[in-house]
């Protein structure tokens, strides 16, 4: 996935199908990036940023170590409670931590999903207007063998990079995704990785163990 930086604006109107100079109405949010290696000086102002940063940090190392979603959250809250890391928090409210969570990775996997394959589709249009530029003699053979191409090149690389984030792929499973011809194969994996907390997961998931 994209870096994000430490600050951003994000504007109402950017998700605005019909982009205008001046539009009449318009929301600015403001990001900042609290991921581990962002934002220090901001965190260490708020013990409940830097904690989350924490928390959210130690669900993620424990996924990479093949954990599933629940035994990671519980793992990571834990961990919180016996390094004091917003302690009273934790165990207070681990029943409702453990809800949100779950709901919070399950949107994120929703709408990572929904933009890997956005992505994947507009790389294939991308190609076939690429194509098509490039075939105005009418090879049509061509051109269909291009769509075909490009379709596959998206799926392909929109499903390695959800992988990234779940662990290190092996070099057998990543010839195996790159060899794939099956568009319809290619999305059923895209979406078990989606779903998957491991590339473990995913193997097991997509039937590639």
């Amino acid at each position: 996935m994209q870096k994000r930086p430490e600050y951003e604006e994000m504007r109402l109107s950017d998700s605005f199908y019909h982009k205008v100079a001046e539009p009449q109405i318009e929301i600015i949010c403001k990001v900042y990036n609290i991921n581990p290696e962002n934002n220090q000086t901001l965190k260490k102002k708020s013990a409940v940023l830097e904690g989350y940063t924490y928390f959210v940090e130690k669900v993620r190392e424990n996924q990479r170590q093949e954990m599933n979603l629940e035994e990671a959250v519980d793992s990571a809250i834990k961990d919180c409670i016996d390094n004091h890391v917003l302690e009273d928090f934790f165990k207070n409210r681990r029943d409702e931590v453990k809800k949100m969570t779950h709901l919070d990775y399950t949107w994120e996997k929703r709408e990572r999903l929904i933009r890997m394959e956005e992505y994947a589709d507009g790389k294939a249009e991308g190609m076939r207007e690429g194509e098509a530029a490039g075939m105005l003699k009418g090879k049509a053979a061509g051109i269909r063998e291009g769509e075909a191409v490009g379709k596959l090149k998206g799926k392909i690389d929109s499903l390695l990079e959800i992988l990234q984030e779940l662990g290190d792929i092996p070099e057998a499973l990543q010839n195996r995704i790159r060899s794939e011809k099956d568009l319809q194969a290619l999305t059923s994996w895209l979406k078990a990785a989606a779903r998957a907390d491991s590339v473990e997961e995913f193997q097991k998931k997509a039937g590639l163990l």
